[in-house]
């Protein structure tokens, strides 16, 4: 990624993005796990701007969490930040932005194995919200698993039996989820609807239980044979699977041009960290 060029595509204020035709299809794009670098030239002002506009959505999300907002208040917060520092003027202008200001980020906090922890957690955190949002109909999730080479297996209809749906539906149960809206969508999505229609509660899918150690840690899921039987409404576990297996060691070397920027952006953290640690100490 080249950061030495003149221009500088995000223009006009953000309340004025415009509305193009296909706008869900193009916005779903955010929803990614950033397998391409960008390859463009920027100036070092946009370098930092976008380093910074990514860093408030991040550490404001993360500042949200730990106040034990509710996930659709969490969820609720997130849009206003994104739609405040990293909307664009055009969706193109926002995918751009999104797409710079993650490997921007990523640059910076490759310093120390704390700060790419940090990193990884609150894009794993932002992921997860967008998925929910960008991707709500079956057929959106199926091709975003296509589309970034996911694996998993299908559950065979010849799986799908009463004692898998009270396995099922016991642990969906334990997670505080109605037993007769459990029944009746686990019904009716086994039953009498095609696959592309089968509702969020329907284990469709199955990988091995290391896959998905969010889901297991927090017992949100069926476990048989080593198999991981997981929910519609919990496949972002698959991209964050994806996700802490390979970012953790994919960190871009900088530009020791960039060098004193690289830096003076992952002290940021390094500060924040130290404050929580003394106010804590101090109330301790």
């Amino acid at each position: 990624m080249q950061f030495l060029g003149s221009t500088d595509a995000r223009v006009g204020p953000r309340s004025t993005v415009k509305k193009e035709e296909g706008e869900h299809s193009t916005r779903r794009n955010l929803v990614t796990l950033y397998t391409e670098l960008p390859s463009e030239d920027i100036t070092l002002d946009e370098f930092e701007r976008l380093a910074l506009d990514r860093l408030r959505v991040l550490k404001g999300i993360e500042e949200f969490k730990l106040r034990g907002k509710s996930d659709a208040e969490v969820q609720s917060r997130a849009n206003e930040l994104l739609t405040k520092h990293l909307e664009g003027a055009t969706n193109k202008d926002t995918l751009r932005n999104d797409q710079l200001s993650h490997y921007i980020l990523r640059l910076s906090y490759s310093k120390t194995p704390e700060l790419r922890k940090w990193f990884v957690t609150q894009e794993c955190e932002l992921f997860k919200l967008r998925f929910s949002e960008l991707l709500q109909t079956a057929d959106d999730k199926a091709k975003f698993l296509e589309r970034n080479n996911l694996e998993y297996t299908p559950v065979p209809d010849s799986e799908i039996n009463k004692e898998l749906l009270h396995s099922v539906t016991m642990v969906l149960k334990s997670m505080g989820e109605k037993a007769e809206v459990i029944q009746d969508q686990l019904a009716s999505g086994i039953y009498k609807v095609p696959f592309q229609m089968v509702p969020d509660l329907v284990a469709n899918r199955k990988v091995p239980f290391q896959m998905v150690p969010d889901l297991v840690a927090n017992r949100k899921v069926f476990l048989k044979a080593g198999q991981a039987y997981v929910c519609q409404k919990d496949l972002a576990s698959l991209g964050l699977s994806d996700i802490n297996r390979k970012w953790r060691d994919i960190f871009p070397d900088s530009d020791q041009r960039l060098a004193p920027m690289v830096a003076s952006l992952s002290q940021r953290q390094d500060k924040r960290h130290n404050y929580r640690n003394t106010s804590k100490d101090r109330h301790s």
